[in-house]
């Protein structure tokens, strides 16, 4: 065999492990905290398959995934009672979005309005969670222990694996 033809076979192993391994990077990249054969149910990393179909409820999805089947009673309650309110808020906050990316854009830009419009969009998403809070407080306290204790654990096993992936 030449050295020629052993060059090549080399060549095109090398060629093939980058394929793979920048395959594996871009498979990271479009799904950052799922697992190579993992249902889409755990990609948020409150609920995994074994656990059951994910609850259906009017709440968004991570917050379902946090209170789980048992805990679906209780949010549904504090949902109903914080629906408006969170909506609105929610309205305000994608508008200082909005407003915040036409200061952007404005042209001359004007950083003291841009500023203006980032300190508005904060204090807007400081209002939203605040209302989220308020909602899971509302919801934890009517909820018994053994329901508050199921959220611990989702919340503990959340941090375990934001810390791997950190």
């Amino acid at each position: 065999m030449s050295r020629t033809r052993i060059l090549y076979g080399v060549l095109v192993v090398s060629l093939g492990l980058n394929l793979l391994m920048g395959g594996m990077a871009v498979g990271r990249a479009f799904h950052p905290h799922g697992g190579w054969f993992e249902d889409d149910r755990g990609r948020g990393g409150h609920w995994s398959k074994d656990q059951g179909d994910l609850p259906d409820g009017p709440a968004p999805r991570w917050m379902r995934r946090m209170f789980g089947e048992s805990g679906k009673p209780f949010l549904d309650e504090a949902w109903q009672n914080h629906a408006a309110e969170i909506g609105d808020l929610r309205d305000e906050m994608r508008a200082a979005r909005t407003a915040v990316r036409e200061a952007l854009e404005a042209r001359p830009f004007d950083p003291a309005r841009y500023a203006d419009e980032l300190a508005g969009m904060r204090a807007d998403m400081g209002r939203f969670h605040g209302a989220v809070h308020a909602l899971m407080v509302d919801a934890l306290t009517a909820a018994p222990d053994a329901v508050r204790d199921d959220v611990t654990e989702r919340t503990k096993a959340w941090e375990e694996r934001r810390d791997k992936r950190d």
